[in-house]
């Protein structure tokens, strides 16, 4: 898309309540905006891979993440592969999701 499409606030908000992995694509300044990364995570929780390191280590995105699919936790920052609360929600969204926890957590 042209470039100026990418970097218009609303078809990226658009774009990625329909794909978050439409944040790919936008512009980089969307990746850092939290609104934007939020309604991506609500939509894909996978999208997490492409929203700046800053998000990735903000508590409220990763939650909204891992609530959808603990597996998101890879894409997290590395904090909260240590924090009780992030990794007790992805364990019960998918026990499996686990193997992404800090090892003092796991035992």
């Amino acid at each position: 898309a042209a470039d100026e499409l990418k970097s218009d606030h609303g078809i990226v908000l658009q774009a990625v309540q329909e794909c978050g992995h439409a944040l790919q694509y936008a512009a980089d300044e969307f990746k850092y905006d939290r609104e934007i990364v939020l309604c991506c995570v609500k939509q894909d929780a996978y999208s997490l891979v492409h929203a700046a390191d800053e998000l990735k280590s903000d508590h409220g995105i990763v939650l909204q993440a891992v609530q959808e699919c603990g597996h998101a936790l890879q894409y997290a920052a590395d904090e909260f592969k240590y924090d009780r609360e992030i990794v007790l929600c992805c364990v019960k969204q998918d026990a499996y999701s686990l193997v992404h926890a800090a090892d003092e957590l796991k035992s």
